[in-house]
């Protein structure tokens, strides 16, 4: 039997949560193969993986719409609107978002090098239109099943529909193809760079 729904309405995070989101990033990802090859020694991946998305959430704060569950950010949506501007250099070295993968040793960051690349270059291809793109989407694993995910998405894919606009995302785990699937979303590109894992692009067009 199905865990049923928990019922809230996402919330903007806020800077006081930002720690606490960071460990919530890092322990969904903690098996995902982006993070496994950034930091291969689980004994510090945790922390490591942490430190990373904590930057990344100083760098975006002003300039993506980053949701979570009110008070416990136990879930995270993170999104770029459309036309959005890229996240500032300044923002990026105050936030320490140039330097934290640096920690992840020469092979993590020549990974993470490689697979940024690579999805900047296929989303550029294949989105030419205004769109919302989903950088992080991701439920603290005691809280899957219950909804959380579903609901976080649902609140900017609404806006999109409202809009007339599609949403784009990258996802490394066939897995999360299939989630997403059932939401209305479907596969637009799929590949690997040379000693990486597998990557699909998805794309879900405005409901009406």
């Amino acid at each position: 039997m199905s865990t049923p729904p928990v019922p809230f309405t996402p919330v903007p995070l806020t800077p006081d949560l930002f720690d606490k989101a960071a460990t919530v990033c890092a322990r969904a990802f903690f098996d995902d193969p982006m993070c496994v090859l950034w930091v291969p020694n689980e004994e510090v991946r945790l922390r490591k993986v942490a430190a990373f998305y904590r930057a990344v959430f100083r760098c975006a704060q002003g300039y993506s719409q980053t949701y979570s569950v009110p008070g416990t950010a136990s879930g995270i949506a993170m999104w770029s609107p459309p036309g959005g501007p890229d996240w500032p250099l300044l923002n990026k070295l105050r936030s320490g978002m140039m330097f934290v993968p640096l920690m992840f040793g020469w092979r993590g960051y020549r990974h993470y090098r490689a697979l940024i690349g690579l999805c900047e270059r296929v989303h550029e291809q294949t989105m030419k239109e205004p769109h919302w793109y989903l950088d992080t989407l991701c439920t603290d694993p005691p809280m899957q099943g219950q909804g959380i995910a579903t609901t976080l998405l649902q609140m900017v894919c609404q806006k999109a529909d409202d809009a007339g606009q599609p949403c784009y995302l990258e996802t490394l785990t066939e897995r999360n193809v299939g989630f997403y699937a059932k939401r209305g979303f479907h596969v637009v590109w799929e590949g690997a760079y040379s000693g990486g894992p597998k990557l699909w692009t998805m794309r879900r067009d405005a409901q009406k």
